[in-house]
């Protein structure tokens, strides 16, 4: 596993699995390092399939689902795939009234769940 700022990264072989810290706390600096370093990553790495978990995220912004939406811009530029699991109600209702649950982004109970989606 790879301990970034803001995230952890592991590599499941077929896919590779992002877990989000808990932005609850972060300032304006932090959500714009969070961006940078979640960009960087994908631009660097260029995941085939990538899953963020966010099971310990407990509050989403809007700067973040705009973080996500570059991420999935990003990979979408190459033929890459994004899904997200284990969003607890509360971040789940962020995405679903900005529209984005089942439109422009996957989002499934479980890691198993989402993997079987690739």
């Amino acid at each position: 596993m790879t301990v970034f700022a803001y995230f952890e990264v592991e590599d499941n072989d077929e896919f590779l699995t992002i877990r989000l810290a808990n932005p609850v706390y972060f300032d304006v600096v932090q959500y714009g390092e969070l961006r940078d370093e979640l960009i960087d990553f994908v631009e660097r790495q260029r995941p085939k399939k990538l899953l963020v978990d966010f099971s310990a995220v407990r509050y989403c912004s809007t700067a973040v689902i705009n973080t996500l939406l570059m991420v999935k811009d990003r990979l979408d530029g190459y033929g890459g795939q994004l899904k997200f699991c284990q969003m607890d109600d509360v971040v789940r209702e962020s995405f679903e009234r900005l529209n984005l649950v089942g439109t422009t982004f996957g989002i499934y109970a479980s890691v198993p769940l989402a993997a079987a989606a690739f």
